[in-house]
């Protein structure tokens, strides 16, 4: 090829390669920042966060956080020990903060990148095809949140990719003891970080076995030995609860749409280094050789089965992004050696500018501003729940274990854990609806909304919701979270509208209010607060909406209040068989209301005709429950 044309090809391809540089310069400056001023930050930021912190807690006091999943408190670790007891260390200086876990997280991510990098270059890529793959990986979303997350998953990562290179064939020396011994090493402190990071020793296992049976029957005995070795220790050591906690507590409930939503959403992310790691897959599987980080892809999508399971998320992806950076590396490589430097260098730039773009709609905010701006609003909501935790006596519910976790308090239940295990039947959850029925728990923190679930993050299952409607009432609210306190108990009631939902119970407060007969004597601008109990007894065909009618002895009507129940956070098509429903409706009465007994007319209907569910059975009129008023 004359030097004209290779100019022609080439200036291109550089100017490309300089722009995704320069692309990839700017989303590391973003995931800097973000680390920063997430490692600073003193509250949790994810779910997780909370249980995680309080487990570390326990290794920090001399502790185990492994206990028998039955009794008080509702609350275990689920995860093998090293990150714990790593953090541990960081929280004996400082008390319960978050930034020494959120540090090993950062620093596991960046060194995680690293070894992307120097693993395609022992695969003889190009200096510039493998530092844009360990920065693609840095660059991606997923990188982006789990170096800020109290959480053992980027240090599992990094323990096993790290492994990953020690065993990786150098030259002709395929097998290096002792570098497959400090190799195996870290293997094992992969699955002791977090116990599904098992892809790295099992590819390095199936290599070695098709390569040298013997040698690799021996190695994989010795892994086996020594994991069960430690297993068989930290079992010992916990009185038998460390595989009660880790196995048996892990056993969640599978959904095959959750895994497939899952991976669409991740493979829509990461499309364009999906195909090129795809490419490279196909180009070997044709040469009838598939490369170490060939079969350490397969095992990696092997576990990312798993992120069907209840409670699992993006982090069962972490690896197999990974391994697909350093994939799609080596199919870069291949380009380069097979077709024009020049253009392809220019394809792999706009490849990677290209899926820069694609990264785009994982991120929940874009740019310092929008993730400093959330912080605050964070830090606003967390130190207003933390100032109305102070001075009530523990055990304290809340539905996010972080609040009470920074604020040094005990953690009650680990309520989504204990919600699987009584989905699965392995946990009796009689004991725990006893505490709320006794108001054991002072005071209840949940997510405004928690009943309906329309996240789908299963906390708690109905039967627990239910007691909380029944012996809890909300009195206070900070921005998307409801405080319940111990309420008085309900007046029953029986009354049924059309066979579909029934009326339990009853409360009617009013300052000022006297007793006359069956009907209750107000005065005029008396606020009242009618409380309504509900129980589902079928689905419900449409959303009502409730009406609160107060009328008196000649049957007008003096004031009322019209309403989704529970002001709109748990429509009635929400509601199942057996759901109970705390209804809480605010009247006024009139300023020229007689005084005189009144009474309450209580049903729903349809809001877009009007149409009155009827009464199936109760004290009725005009298809409404008659409430009797009286102290």
């Amino acid at each position: 090829m004359s030097r004209r044309h290779q100019s022609e090809t080439g200036w291109p391809g550089q100017g490309a390669t300089l722009l995704a540089f320069g692309l990839l310069a700017l989303f590391l400056l973003a995931f800097a920042y973000r680390s920063w001023a997430v490692i600073r930050f003193p509250y949790t930021i994810e779910y997780g966060e909370g249980p995680v912190l309080d487990w570390a807690r326990q290794f920090a006091r001399g502790g185990w956080p492994y206990k028998p999943i039955e009794g008080f408190p509702y609350t275990f670790s689920v995860y093998t020990p090293l990150y714990l007891w790593l953090s541990a260390q960081f929280l004996r200086l400082g008390g319960p903060a978050l930034w020494g876990g959120r540090l090993i997280s950062a620093g596991s991510i960046l060194l995680s990148a690293w070894v992307i990098y120097a693993l395609a270059r022992r695969e003889k890529t190009a200096q510039r095809w493998a530092m844009m793959a360990a920065l693609l990986f840095l660059a991606s979303p997923f990188a982006y949140r789990w170096a800020t997350f109290f959480r053992p998953d980027a240090l599992a990562l990094a323990f096993s990719l790290a492994g990953m290179y020690l065993a990786y064939p150098v030259g002709e020396k395929t097998f290096a003891p002792r570098r497959i011994f400090f190799a195996s090493l870290l293997f094992l402190l992969a699955f002791y970080t977090k116990q599904s990071f098992v892809a790295a020793p099992l590819a390095y296992g199936l290599v070695l076995l098709s390569q040298d049976r013997r040698r690799g029957l021996l190695w994989a005995l010795g892994m086996v030995t020594a994991g069960g070795l430690a297993f068989a220790g930290l079992n010992l050591a916990t009185g038998g609860t460390f595989f009660t906690d880790v196995v048996i507590g892990n056993a969640n409930p599978y959904n095959l749409a959750a895994f497939l939503r899952f991976t669409g959403g991740f493979l829509a992310l990461v499309a364009l280094i999906a195909i090129s790691a795809g490419g490279e897959l196909l180009m070997e599987w044709r040469e009838r050789h598939l490369s170490l980080a060939g079969v350490y892809f397969l095992c990696a999508a092997l576990v990312t089965l798993s992120a069907g399971k209840a409670g699992a998320w993006e982090n069962y992806y972490l690896e197999t992004l990974a391994v697909m950076c350093l994939l799609a590396a080596m199919a870069w490589q291949r380009l380069g050696d097979r077709r024009n430097g020049g253009w392809a260098t220019l394809l792999v730039a706009l490849l990677v500018i290209a899926q820069l773009g694609l990264f785009l709609p994982g991120f929940e905010r874009l740019g310092p501003v929008a993730e400093a701006a959330w912080l605050q609003h964070t830090a606003q909501i967390d130190e207003q729940l933390s100032a109305r935790l102070a001075g009530v006596p523990d055990p304290i519910l809340a539905e996010d274990m972080g609040i009470l976790a920074v604020n040094d308090r005990p953690v009650a239940i680990h309520s989504f854990v204990y919600t699987q295990l009584a989905a699965q039947g392995a946990w009796d959850p009689a004991p725990f609806l006893q505490d709320l029925a006794a108001h054991r728990f002072p005071l209840l923190v949940l997510r405004r909304g928690a009943h309906a679930d329309r996240e789908g993050f299963h906390r708690f299952s109905r039967e627990m919701l239910s007691a909380m409607e029944m012996y809890y009432a909300c009195t206070g609210r900070v921005d998307g979270y409801e405080l319940c306190r111990p309420a008085r108990p309900f007046r029953a009631y029986d009354g049924d509208l059309a066979q579909t939902i029934r009326l339990l119970g009853y409360d009617v407060s009013s300052p000022g209010r006297a007793r006359e007969g069956s009907g209750g004597v107000i005065r005029p601008g008396q606020p009242l607060t009618v409380t309504l109990l509900w129980q589902a007894e079928a689905v419900p065909a449409a959303d009502y909406t409730v009406f609160v009618h107060l009328v008196d002895a000649q049957g007008k009507r003096w004031a009322q209040h019209d309403g989704p129940p529970r002001e709109g956070t748990f429509r009635t098509r929400q509601w199942r068989a057996g759901d109970v429903i705390r209804d809480v409706h605010r009247l006024v009465v009139p300023g020229d209301a007689p005084p005189g007994p009144y009474q309450l007319l209580v049903g729903m209907y349809r809001p877009e005709t009007g149409e009155r569910l009827p009464v199936a059975s109760g004290r009725a009129q005009d298809n409404a429950l008659i409430i009797p008023w009286h102290e």
